[in-house]
C-alpha cells in the first residue's frame, strides 16, 4: 500500500562514526523496513506518543535495523537548511572524534544539544542536580557565543583599527553566527526563544536605543506563536 504523509524513520547506528552512510537534510533516500500507524494510549496517565507525531505533522512511524537498507536516491546539495546540516554534522564529527566517548557525549550535548550520545550514568546525574536544562540550546548557549564574538573582536581591535565602536561592531558580527547557530540545532524553541530576544538586545546595541526586557519578551512570544502556535 502507498502510504502519504510525513514518517519518522529510526535508524540503529551511530551516524559519526566512519564508514557509515549519512543523511542530510533534503535528501530522497528508498529504505526497507517497518512502517506502522503509532498507536494509541490505552490509559490516560500514559504519555500520547500518537498525538506528539501528530503535533509535529508526523502521520507514521518506521524503523530500519541496518544503515545498509537505506539508499540515497537524490542528494540535494543546493538549498541552505542542507548546507547549514553538513555544516552541523562536520562539528560534531570533530567533536565525537577528539575526545574519549564520555566525554565527547557530554560535549556534543552541552555544544550542539546532541543528546544521544550522552551516557545513562551522566543523564541521571543531570536528573538529580536538576540541571538538565543546561543541556537544551537556550540563552546560556546564546550569551556564550556572544560573549566570545565580543571578546575576540575586542582582541582585533589592538592590531586593526576599528571605525566603528567595539560593542556596535560585536553585535553586528554576532547576529549571523546566532542564526546559524540556532539552525544547527534544528530552530528548537528554547534556542529560537533566547535569539529573538538576543537580537532585540543587539539591535538596540547597533541602533544606540534602550531596550526593555518586557518589549523583547513579547516580541519573542508573537514571533513564535505565529511560527509554532501549538508550542
Amino acid at each position: 500500500n502507498e502510504l502519504k504523509g510525513k514518517t519518522l524513520v529510526t535508524v540503529k547506528k551511530n551516524y559519526l562514526e566512519s564508514g557509515h552512510q549519512n543523511f542530510f537534510v533534503g535528501d530522497t533516500v528508498r529504505f526497507m523496513g517497518y512502517v506502522s500507524v503509532p498507536q494509541d494510549v490505552q490509559n490516560e496517565s500514559q504519555f500520547d506518543y500518537k498525538r506528539y507525531l501528530q503535533l509535529q505533522k508526523v502521520l507514521f512511524s518506521g524503523y530500519v535495523s541496518s544503515p545498509s537498507q537505506f539508499t540515497v536516491i537524490h542528494r540535494d546539495s543546493q538549498s541552505l537548511s542542507s548546507i547549514i546540516n553538513k555544516i552541523e554534522y562536520k562539528i560534531n564529527q570533530k567533536i565525537y572524534s577528539s575526545y574519549p566517548k564520555p566525554a565527547a557525549g557530554f560535549m556534543l550535548a552541552f555544544i550542539t544539544g546532541q543528546k544521544g550520545f550522552l551516557e545513562d550514568v551522566l543523564k541521571e546525574s543531570f536528573n538529580q542536580l536538576g540541571i538538565t536544562h543546561s543541556l537544551v540550546i537556550s540563552g546560556l548557549h546564546i550569551g556564550i557565543i556572544w560573549g566570545t564574538i565580543f571578546f575576540w573582536v575586542r582582541i582585533f581591535s589592538f592590531f586593526i583599527p576599528m571605525t566603528l565602536p567595539i560593542p556596535t561592531l560585536s553585535a553586528m558580527v554576532s547576529i549571523p553566527f546566532l542564526v546559524i547557530y540556532v539552525a544547527m540545532s534544528g530552530f528548537q524553541i528554547a534556542a529560537m526563544r533566547a535569539l529573538i530576544i538576543c537580537i532585540c538586545l543587539l539591535a538596540g546595541i547597533i541602533t544606540q536605543r534602550n531596550t526593555k526586557s518586557f518589549h523583547n519578551l513579547c516580541i519573542a512570544f508573537v514571533i513564535i506563536t505565529i511560527y509554532d502556535p501549538l508550542s
